[in-house]
């Protein structure tokens, strides 16, 4: 009977030695992670001297060439800082500018149009620089009868792209009508070695991708030759009016996966 009585508080005193003795072993697992995260914190700490001296250590170059995606959010964000500069660089230019200068260049027209007198421009000279420091606009288009040899439009337009960064420090938009087909200022013209282009209907018809991206690319690394950086080309006009010739022709065809293969390619 007295075993029985004094059992409870035998039972509660174990409960209790229980419980502080777990509690104590929870004080020292903690106690340990804290040496353990204050060691590691240490350790990082140290890993990031090198890297806040400009150079990687033999982990972050193992980790860079292991994780490439990493690598290219970096060249990402200092693309993004290119921007954000090239920005500021075009803000500046545009804060000096005159309203009148703002004005002329949203407009790209034609040589003749600056040429008092001049019916066909095939040369600058004089008379274009003084046209463009009057009116310095944003760019010309070119037709075919200002394109006579391959060395007489390099030599003008590397004139007009001196006079405009002379004028107003912007290179000039120099462009042409170069689709490819019947529409072309260059190419099946007799005036220069480049053979003509089938129309991009029937490139479109064909559905041969490598044929329009060929084409794109030819057409795109004669004119860079020459000193031309614009091209109005077919790129996306969609024939939507069947009674249209003049699109047909000139367009990759209608709304379709196949024709929109053609125009991606094309620019490509």
């Amino acid at each position: 009977m007295r075993q029985k009585k004094w059992l409870p508080f035998i039972l509660a005193v174990l409960l209790w030695c229980g419980g502080c003795a777990a509690q104590q072993a929870e004080n020292s697992v903690s106690d340990s992670t804290g040496t353990v995260l204050a060691t590691a914190e240490s350790e990082t700490e140290t890993e990031k001297t090198p890297k806040e001296s400009g150079f990687q250590s033999e982990t972050e170059q193992k980790e860079t060439e292991e994780n490439p995606a990493a690598s290219a959010g970096t060249k990402a964000a200092a693309g993004i800082k290119a921007q954000d500069d090239d920005s500021v660089k075009i803000a500046a230019i545009i804060g000096r500018m005159t309203l009148e200068e703002k004005a002329a260049q949203l407009f790209i027209v034609l040589p003749e149009a600056l040429a008092d007198g001049v019916s066909t421009v095939t040369q600058a000279g004089d008379v274009t620089r003084e046209a463009i420091n009057n009116f310095p606009v944003s760019g010309f288009v070119y037709m075919q009868n200002n394109l006579q040899s391959p060395e007489q439009v390099t030599e003008m337009l590397a004139n007009v792209q001196s006079y405009s960064m002379e004028r107003i420090g912007l290179p000039a938009f120099l462009s042409v009508d170069e689709e490819g087909g019947k529409v072309a200022r260059i190419s099946g013209t007799g005036s220069f070695n480049i053979p003509g282009f089938e129309g991009m209907d029937e490139v479109g018809q064909s559905q041969d991708t490598e044929r329009a991206k060929e084409i794109g690319q030819t057409i795109g690394a004669y004119l860079s030759d020459f000193g031309f950086n614009l091209d109005f080309a077919p790129v996306a006009d969609v024939w939507s009016n069947p009674q249209n010739e003049v699109v047909r022709q000139r367009s990759f065809g209608k709304i379709g996966r196949a024709s929109c293969r053609e125009r991606v390619w094309y620019l490509v």
